[in-house]
């Protein structure tokens, strides 16, 4: 045994150095196997949050309570944020008005109820329609048949169908077929 070594450890240290090589290439297929199935969007969670449950206090501790009135048309503002959007059920937006400090309708400013009254629309005259001269036949030539346009349906394109991406059987194909190589020179 020590002389086959002698003479051939050349091709043994090749062989150990291919099977280390395939090792790792094994490894690195399969890792990169793996990262292919993982989803590549960078916003995707990979945890789903969870609210934090509130404490309740404890016996004994001082509470504030408060509630916050909506303002309403005609109530007192300093800025157009400071009015409701979509007021009413014409769903309008209030505007503070600059010389008296309330939120108003700017359609109808005067209205303290900010509801625009309605507008009864005015009859429109409606055309009367003129007549129209009827086509008169077109002269055609006796014996010669016209031809018709015909349309044909084209062809819908074909959805060409593309090949899985990142399948491993290759890989491993290749990568045994090389220790198989390996394994043969040495026995040769």
């Amino acid at each position: 045994m020590k002389e086959f070594l002698k003479k051939n450890w050349q091709i043994s240290l090749v062989g150990l150095t291919t099977l280390v090589l395939a090792v790792i290439a094994l490894t690195t297929a399969w890792r990169l196997y793996q990262v292919g199935k993982e989803p590549i969007a960078p916003t995707a969670p990979t945890s789903l949050p969870q609210a934090v449950e509130p404490e309740e206090p404890e016996v004994g501790v001082c509470t504030l309570e408060f509630t916050i009135e909506a303002i309403s048309c005609y109530d007192t503002c300093t800025v157009d944020t400071d009015c409701p959007q979509n007021f009413g059920d014409d769903e309008v937006d209030l505007v503070c008005d600059e010389d008296e400090n309330i939120c108003v309708n700017e359609d109808c400013s005067d209205e303290n109820d900010c509801e625009c009254p309605e507008e009864t629309p005015t009859p429109i005259p409606t055309p009367t329609p003129k007549p129209t001269p009827s086509p008169s036949p077109s002269p055609s030539i006796a014996g010669s048949p016209v031809p018709s346009p015909s349309l044909e349906p084209s062809p819908s394109p074909q959805q060409v169908e593309l090949p899985e991406a990142g399948i491993i059987s290759p890989t491993i194909l290749a990568t045994l077929g090389g220790i198989i190589l390996v394994l043969i020179g040495l026995l040769l």
